[in-house]
């Protein structure tokens, strides 16, 4: 009888070392990803991030940093998307960086005034023009 009892707390521990070994190789394979924006934190807290080309989508927090969890080791294509700033598609490599930090380009400035110079010299030299009434100063064809 004790020698079935040693059998069957043998095969326990065995079945509970098994178990661990899955349970902890599923953890090290999920990674993860942290992507900060160079941005005022209003702005970047609207941030939302597409994995690998896909519909998979991870949106920013309060503090503008988008957490990508839960993946595999390795090279990873992610698409940034602000509104009002130009997409960005990066490869990110989990094994290397964890953390990334990215610029974002808007997608175009409002001009209060224009500098023109006349390079020709027919005029005054430089002028400073509200752009409100550009139109105005632009030539036009007759």
């Amino acid at each position: 009888m004790e020698t079935k009892n040693l059998d069957f707390t043998s095969g326990l521990v065995k079945l509970f070392v098994t178990i661990t070994a899955i349970i902890f190789g599923l953890v090290a394979e999920a990674q993860e990803i942290l992507i900060g924006f160079n941005l005022d934190k209003s702005i970047s807290k609207t941030a939302i991030a597409f994995l690998d080309n896909t519909d998979e989508s991870f949106e920013a927090d309060q503090n503008g940093i988008i957490r990508i969890s839960g993946i595999a080791d390795g090279e990873h294509i992610v698409t940034l998307f602000i509104e009002g700033y130009q997409t960005r598609t990066e490869l990110v490599n989990t094994g290397q960086n964890a953390l990334y930090s990215f610029d974002m380009t808007p997608l175009g400035a409002t001009l209060n005034a224009v500098e023109i110079e006349d390079t020709k010299n027919r005029g005054p030299g430089m002028v400073i023009c509200d752009t409100s009434r550009l139109m105005a100063y632009m030539p036009r064809r007759k």
